[in-house]
């Protein structure tokens, strides 16, 4: 049902459909799915009505759903099945996510929305990829994120992050991407980053870095901050990279080499 110029379904559309298991309508002119117009999918896992101009979707109201994606559209509340697994809420005017408990989802997007806070996250304890990318959000602490214990991809970029506290480590979180915000001081997630793969921490107004020696880093992007090239020598062990004025692409280089060779 792609690519149909849907502009309207009415209540009784899917009637007599208690077999569908898959359906997709991207790119309609849907505006508003009425409640009540998938009671009768009692089998429906995958449903995919992104790049519509939808305001308003229940998808809750569909129990045995396992993958949705809702992406570009006009959404500004969420409603998140209890066992849904996957979902794409990316590109909507998303504030908020409301109270409830999700023990199967595993991955979700909510990127290019308004969300202000996290501490919705609780709810979705066997979250392991969860993109917040381009939002409103201000701050992330330990206390936010304590709960979701097997996250392992967690990317943060293009918010107005000011404060990134996660002194005692995640253990399962090996991908952090805080690009592109206002962080001027990270030292005490150091525990946290020497647990990580893949580090991004390019574009803040960073000025001094503290990397232990333990760390698993394979991957790590320092460009465009503000640093001090003596903190960097430091972290470097001396190796002269960053000797004269401050080249961050020499710095990161020399970093990733000093690393690699811990």
């Amino acid at each position: 049902m792609d690519w149909n110029e849907l502009s309207n379904l009415e209540i009784n559309t899917f009637f007599g459909t208690r077999n569908l298991q898959v359906l997709s309508m991207v790119n309609n002119r849907l505006e508003k799915i009425m409640d009540g117009t998938f009671r009768w999918t009692q089998s429906l896992e995958y449903l995919n009505v992104a790049r519509n101009a939808l305001t308003h979707i229940d998808i809750s109201m569909i129990p045995s759903l396992k993958h949705a994606n809702v992406s570009f559209n006009q959404l500004r509340k969420l409603t998140i099945p209890s066992e849904i697994e996957i979902l794409d809420a990316s590109h909507n005017h998303i504030l908020t996510v409301p109270n409830g408990t999700n023990t199967y989802l595993t991955k979700l997007n909510l990127s290019f929305n308004g969300i202000t806070g996290t501490a919705w996250l609780h709810q979705f304890p066997l979250l392991k990829e969860l993109d917040l990318s381009y939002n409103e959000l201000e701050a992330i602490t330990f206390r936010d994120l304590r709960t979701i214990h097997n996250i392992e991809k967690l990317l943060l970029s293009n918010n107005r992050l000011m404060v990134l506290n996660l002194r005692e480590p995640i253990q399962s979180l090996r991908v952090l991407d805080v690009s592109h915000n206002g962080l001027v001081h990270v030292e005490n997630n150091q525990k946290q980053f020497e647990t990580l793969k893949q580090l991004y921490l390019n574009h803040n107004s960073l000025v001094t870095l503290r990397i232990g020696r333990n760390n698993t880093l394979e991957k790590l992007m320092l460009s465009n901050n503000d640093w001090d090239c003596n903190n960097i020598r430091s972290v470097i062990l001396r190796r002269r990279a960053a000797r004269g004025c401050c080249n961050v692409p020499m710095i990161a280089a020399a970093l990733l080499v000093h690393l690699q060779t811990l």
